[in-house]
């Protein structure tokens, strides 16, 4: 990630955009690595990977973060937030997008996960998002250079997660203080949002939704994939166009909305 050359805000403008208090402003940023990610049945070069970062602005403690082979959309911004909620069981009060991201990244499913959980979003100079992320790039740029490539996808992930986790978490600033110490300091004696619970329910709005798709005598089609329920038996389904939401992390859990309920689909064949 390039940083481009700092930009100095008035004081006044400043004070109103920086939070407060942890988990008052949570801020996005994309990143595309360095680094190559490998088959690990084949060996083939599968590309570049992004990496989605959700920072708490106030104490610049990760939050959570999506590491994808996919380049950032909305989908990338729901799986972090997911994320965050396994990792944190709380969601912020706002979350920042860069300007750009506003534009690119609208969509309605977004917007369904974030309005459920009184989420607002904000958006900020895309120069100042990256502004904030400085220490991080400047600790995956060293990452980079120093770490083998290419890459298994799971190996750099989790490698990643103890950089970003621990590595970085306790990184001391030239104050003495590092994230993780200024958060947990600040968190009691705070009031933090209450706590989100990482059950189905919260799972389900965090899918992706994707076109219509139809019932057939082999039950629904996604990614050369057939899945089934024992509801496609009903007559009255065959033919019939339905919601269709799955997941990016397992292809295992797809569901569609049949009688105003999400029901999930179990794969019945490959194509």
């Amino acid at each position: 990630m390039t940083i481009r050359k700092q930009y100095k805000f008035p004081n006044s403008v400043l004070k109103q955009m920086l939070g407060k208090e942890p988990m008052e402003r949570a801020v996005i940023c994309h990143i595309c690595l360095d680094t190559a990610v490998i088959s690990p049945v084949t060996n083939n070069t599968l590309g570049r990977p992004w990496l989605t970062i959700l920072m708490d602005e106030y104490s610049k403690r990760i939050l959570a973060f999506d590491l994808s082979m996919e380049s950032p959309s909305y989908v990338s911004i729901m799986m972090v937030v997911r994320e965050c909620v396994r990792i944190n069981k709380m969601l912020p009060k706002n979350i920042v997008l860069t300007d750009d991201d506003r534009k690119v990244f609208n969509n309605m499913n977004l917007d369904t996960l974030l309005s459920a959980y009184y989420i607002q979003k904000i958006t900020y100079p895309k120069h100042f998002c990256e502004k904030l992320f400085t220490n991080v790039s400047k600790l995956i740029e060293r990452m980079e250079e120093r770490c083998r490539s290419p890459w298994y996808f799971d190996e750099l992930n989790l490698f990643i997660s103890s950089l970003l986790y621990e590595v970085y978490d306790q990184q001391m600033t030239y104050m003495g203080t590092c994230p993780r110490g200024i958060f947990n300091s600040k968190s009691t004696s705070r009031r933090l949002p209450p706590r989100a619970e990482y059950d189905q329910h919260f799972i389900i709005l965090c899918l992706p939704q994707i076109e219509l798709r139809i019932v057939s005598g082999k039950g629904i089609r996604f990614n050369n994939i057939y899945y089934w329920t024992r509801d496609f038996l009903n007559p009255n389904l065959s033919g019939r166009k339905v919601m269709v939401k799955f997941d990016p992390q397992d292809i295992n859990n797809v569901y569609a909305y049949l009688d105003n309920n999400w029901k999930k689909l179990s794969i019945l064949f490959f194509n």
